[in-house]
């Protein structure tokens, strides 16, 4: 547990500091919450969750791109003039895209083969957008690739370096939150009201992404923007309990796992 009474100064990454951490017990905690106006405790961060390289039907970053910018029905994919990049990245990894007459700016995954298609079906994405579990237990370099092609094609970065996505599938949304943080990345997600000419039409769920380490781009035009979380670039790197409330008294069992540290991860990735 990281104390703000008892932390390290000038921290860039809390990963590295587990050594300064302390334990405390909840009842002390929930006594102690604030301090000066603020939240008293946080805890690190995860690194990223090291899997073996996986078996994939498609390669994660054409679904990545698909699942951003791809006709939900059809492996199509709606890419902008000045993302070309995109298109070059995707025949890289050995996908050939034709660009449809009916409009400039669409192309077609198809080869004549129907695999893509068909590894569509298979992933059960067709219709129904999400990440698949498969992809979610992929190598670290699967799971950024998978990354890479949604934000490259639906995430933003603004000029001060701020990494976002704003998605109205709350499936597709929870996968990708799942999918940064097994990433190492700070996830804050809220929602909102999505609006059309001012009228409500459904929910936007809107994220967040910090890291101090991990490029969650692709595309130039957006990679080249980010250069890692500015000033107090620790809080990457952390997690601060908001609250910490009494659910009375029972029979409980606390575990450990045999490394040296004894900690495990949640849902959600906390330790």
């Amino acid at each position: 547990m990281i104390d703000l009474h008892h932390r390290p100064k000038k921290v860039r990454d809390w990963r590295d500091h587990w050594d300064d951490t302390r334990i405390y017990e909840t009842a002390w905690m929930h006594d102690n919450q604030r301090s000066g106006g603020q939240n008293r405790f946080q805890v690190p961060t995860s690194r990223a969750v090291d899997n073996p390289r996986a078996a994939l039907p498609l390669d994660p970053y054409v679904l990545g791109v698909w699942l951003g910018d791809g006709t939900s029905v059809r492996p199509d994919l709606t890419i902008g003039k000045q993302d070309l990049f995109i298109v070059e990245e995707v025949q890289r990894r050995g996908y050939p895209l034709h660009r449809l007459p009916s409009a400039e700016i669409t192309w077609s995954l198809g080869d004549g083969t129907g695999r893509v298609l068909n590894a569509l079906r298979t992933l059960g994405v067709l219709g129904a957008k999400r990440v698949p579990e498969q992809y979610l237990s992929a190598s670290t370099e699967q799971r950024l690739a998978l990354l890479r092609g949604v934000m490259d094609t639906d995430g933003t970065i603004n000029e001060n370096g701020h990494v976002s996505i704003d998605l109205c599938n709350r499936d597709l949304a929870e996968g990708v939150r799942r999918l940064a943080e097994s990433l190492g990345f700070k996830a804050t997600f809220r929602t909102e009201p999505a609006t059309l000419n001012g009228r409500a039409v459904g929910t936007r769920y809107r994220m967040a992404l910090a890291s101090v380490d991990t490029n969650p781009f692709l595309l130039p035009r957006k990679a080249n923007r980010w250069t890692g979380p500015k000033g107090q670039a620790s809080r990457a790197t952390q997690r601060t309990i908001v609250s910490i409330e009494k659910v009375g008294t029972g029979p409980t069992r606390c575990i450990q796992v045999a490394d040296d540290s004894h900690l495990f991860l949640l849902e959600g990735l906390i330790a």
